[in-house]
């Protein structure tokens, strides 16, 4: 289900996916363009789009080592930007990852407590906030 999502969002974002150097380097650059990201808003909505980039980061955390990888290839693939992505999917990263501690499946437990330890040691105080 990861990898669909990720072939959707880069189909509309007009690349291919296919990028020969994702590992290391920094979380806070991908390889998107601005361009890319006004194509997935345009296409899905702005609130689809930040539902997506939510559920994808918060996927980053899980604890199937296939899924995370996944996630972690489609974030820096249609990702300008980290930190400023965050502040904008946040309140809806956030309302996602409060469902994901309060569910009774032990996997989206973890996964929410990993993403948003991930979160705060990102933006601190301001995950608090919102």
């Amino acid at each position: 289900a990861t990898e669909l999502m990720g072939s959707m969002m880069f189909r509309i974002a007009g690349t291919s996916g296919k990028v020969l150097n994702l590992e290391g380097g920094s979380d806070d650059e991908g390889i998107s363009t601005e361009a890319q990201g006004r194509a997935l808003t345009s296409t899905l909505g702005e609130q689809r789009h930040h539902d997506l980039l939510a559920a994808v980061y918060s996927l980053r955390s899980d604890p199937v080592l296939a899924v995370r990888n996944a996630a972690v290839h489609i974030w820096k693939t249609v990702v300008a930007n980290t930190p400023r992505t965050l502040r904008v999917v946040l309140p809806r990263l956030m309302q996602r990852l409060i469902t994901g501690l309060s569910a009774d499946d032990d996997d989206r437990r973890q996964t929410a407590s990993r993403c948003l330890g991930e979160l705060v040691r990102k933006l601190g105080e301001r995950v608090l906030g919102e």
